[in-house]
């Protein structure tokens, strides 16, 4: 029994369609938060954590996590933000 478990918590495609899952369906999920739970969230230093923790559930190794949380971030808060000075897109209000 636990050998069937272990099997099942290192199947590679069954992790990868339940994190597409909790992607496409958390949208969709609706929770009555307090203003200070949405100030929260809002938080640019919660939003991170939140994308540490998804890359972590996905790849459990906490290294990668980290260099792959700096290379998101670094790549939506620089080269895909418009209103940054090295940013690969065009702002078109200047």
């Amino acid at each position: 029994m636990f050998e069937y478990f272990k099997k099942i918590e290192n199947n590679k495609m069954l992790l990868g369609i339940l994190i597409i899952t909790i992607n496409v369906i958390s949208r969709n999920v609706k929770i009555n938060l307090t203003p200070f739970q949405k100030y929260l969230i809002d938080n640019v230093l919660i939003r991170q954590l939140f994308i540490f923790c998804v890359i972590f559930m996905a790849t459990r190794d906490i290294s990668i996590s980290i260099i792959l949380t700096v290379f998101i971030v670094f790549l939506i808060s620089e080269l895909l933000n418009e209103n940054s000075d090295i940013s690969l897109i065009k702002n078109d209000n200047e």
